[in-house]
């Protein structure tokens, strides 16, 4: 049995879900467009290997084939990901006199 001592936060994925009374998630838009960019790269590579780099062969599956698809939805997923990543972002406009 795991036993937590109470603290003021605890991570929301830590002990199956617990959470303090005042515990807000943070909102980071950023991450999901990173993770989204870092798949996409990840499909590209793994398209790319099985495309360029592996010769054996499994009946009834062409594994060239495979890569390509892999290439293409990596390819595709990544310019998604930077379009959105573009989107969001937000534009700061600092409307304060300089200071001296």
């Amino acid at each position: 049995m795991l036993i937590a001592r109470q603290s003021k936060r605890l991570c929301p994925f830590a002990l199956g879900g617990l959470q303090s009374p005042g515990f807000k998630a943070p909102r980071n838009r950023g991450s999901l467009h990173l993770m989204t960019i870092g798949g996409s790269l990840f499909l590209i590579a793994l398209g790319a290997i099985l495309r360029f780099a592996v010769n054996d062969s499994i009946k009834d599956v062409d594994l060239s084939t495979v890569g390509l698809i892999l290439m293409i939805v990596g390819i595709v997923g990544l310019v998604l990901g930077l379009f959105l990543a573009r989107r969001d972002r937000a534009v700061v406009v600092d409307e304060r006199p300089p200071r001296y």
